[in-house]
Formats: C-alpha cells, sequence, structure tokens
C-alpha cells in the first residue's frame, strides 16, 4: 500500500503540504495544511496499542473553521499492489459480504451501477505470498466508515472515509475518526477473528450473549419476508425431521417478519396467517 494523501468530502486535498511532526519508535505524526482547510489541519498518526501490541491509524481535523460544510474526511491509498481479492463488507447483517477480484470489475464501464465500497473492514488477499491484510476500525457506533476500491485504476486504489454528516462543531472541537488497525495474519479466517476480538475489546457495552448459546433456525434468512402458513409450516416440519435425525441442540424456530402487515406493525397478523 503506498501513495497515502488526505482526503475531505471525497476529494483530495488541494495542493497540500506535509510536515513530519514525530518520528520515532513509539509512532509516527503528520500534519498536512492546504488552502481547502485555510487555517486548519488535517493530522495522521501512525502508533502501536499497548494493550494488543497491533499496529493502528488514526486521523483528524483541527481548527477547522464552523462555516465549513464536512460530510466525511479520510485517506486514500494510491496503489494497493500484489492484491488478487479484496473483502466487500455490507452494512447491516442481512447485506452479503464476499471477495471481490478487481480485475473482474475492471471490464465494467464507468456508468455501469456496480457496487465498490464496503463498510467497517476490509480484507486483502494477496495474489503471491500467503499473508492477508486486514484494515478495520475498532468501533462502528459513533461514525459510519466506508472502504471503496477503485478497480478501473492500475493498481488498484483504496478510500477510506469516516462520514461526519455536517455534525455540529459550534464549540471548534475536534473531528477524529476511530483507530484504523492494520495487521497481517496468514490465515483468512483467523484474521476476521482478531478483528473481532479487537472490536469486541473496543466496545463500551459487554457482549449480548445467552449462556447456554440460543441454536435455533430464523425465517430471515432464507426466505426474508416472503412467508406464509403454508411456507412456515412447512419449514418448521422440516426442521423437526433433522433435528431428531441429527440430534442437533435446536432451542428456537423464529419466525422473524413477514407476518406482519407494514413493517413496524410486530402486533397485527397479516391475512396469510389467519390462525393466531
Amino acid at each position: 500500500m503506498r501513495g497515502v494523501e488526505p482526503v475531505v468530502n471525497g476529494t483530495v486535498l488541494f495542493d497540500y503540504q506535509t510536515e513530519i511532526l514525530r518520528d520515532n519508535v513509539e509512532g509516527i505524526t503528520l500534519r498536512h495544511s492546504s488552502p481547502t482547510l485555510g487555517r486548519a489541519s488535517f493530522f495522521v498518526e501512525i502508533c502501536c496499542d499497548k494493550s494488543s501490541s497491533h499496529q493502528y491509524l488514526h486521523y483528524w481535523i483541527e481548527n477547522l473553521d464552523s462555516s465549513f460544510v464536512l460530510n466525511s474526511f479520510g485517506l486514500r491509498f494510491g496503489a494497493i499492489e500484489n492484491l488478487r481479492a479484496y473483502l466487500q463488507n455490507g452494512y447491516n447483517s442481512w447485506d452479503s459480504a464476499f471477495y471481490v477480484e478487481p480485475e473482474g470489475l475492471a471490464e465494467f464501464a464507468s456508468y455501469e451501477p456496480i457496487t465498490r465500497s464496503g463498510f467497517a473492514m476490509t480484507q486483502l488477499l494477496p495474489r503471491f505470498g500467503s499473508s492477508n491484510l486486514v484494515l478495520g476500525f475498532d468501533r462502528h457506533d459513533r461514525f459510519q466508515h466506508t472502504f471503496t476500491f477503485n478497480a478501473q485504476q492500475c493498481p488498484v486504489d483504496l478510500t477510506v472515509l469516516t462520514f461526519w454528516d455536517q455534525k455540529n462543531r459550534s464549540d471548534n472541537s475536534v473531528c477524529s475518526s476511530e483507530r484504523l488497525f492494520i495487521f497481517e495474519n496468514t490465515g483468512v479466517e483467523e484474521a476476521l477473528q482478531e478483528w473481532a476480538r479487537l472490536v469486541a475489546d473496543a466496545s463500551l457495552l459487554p457482549p449480548r450473549t445467552s449462556t447456554p448459546n440460543i441454536t435455533g433456525w430464523s425465517s430471515w434468512y432464507n426466505l426474508y419476508s416472503y412467508v406464509s402458513e403454508e411456507i412456515i409450516l412447512e419449514h418448521l416440519h422440516d426442521a423437526t425431521e433433522v433435528t431428531r435425525r441429527e440430534n442437533l441442540p435446536m432451542r428456537v424456530f423464529e419466525i422473524d417478519d413477514g407476518f406482519t402487515p407494514e413493517m413496524g406493525d410486530w402486533l397485527e397478523v397479516k391475512p396469510q396467517f389467519s390462525r393466531e
């Protein structure tokens, strides 16, 4: 990954100048100034999290005039070398997360509707070598973060953005991203688990899991909202047979959405479920 540049409102800062404020064993701190920002400065810092021994990066803007409309800010990596595929992570639990080979995207015209942005984190799989690279933020309760790849360029570039969405800055507060952890791992699934542990450690809330774990079947993930009494009873019968045959520890059979007339009418049942 090379060619890192500061981005504000989706565009690389115009005519920016870079100053190295710190470069030692504890980390690196850079300050960027640009006519676009006026008297404000865009900072980038790379250092080590002592509790986990992981390297992380974060960026922030200081002294930004309250009249400046800030929608997003982040970093653009101008070239991702040796990239075979990247993980495009969905926003919601029902969004798909999948690996994308950028060479396939390069065949699409710029006007064709394809999604190149993922959320929260990404994983880079190499064309040569055994280690993969994970880039992922540790907190997701305050800001939305996107990872956007441009496959029309060779090598592919990557823009990482924090969405500020014009939050109130009347107190001249610092606009700061969460911590972006960057680390290597030889295992693909192990790397994702490693990032998940970092997120869990940074969470202000304890894990919301039951003891023992809930094991069961939910209609959402294969039926979505296209359900009826007949369809549900058919799946209930099949789930019962599989549970008995395989001796599965099934505790729950959940009908998740599709039974209500409108979204949010959780106490109302539509005609397809006439027997309450």
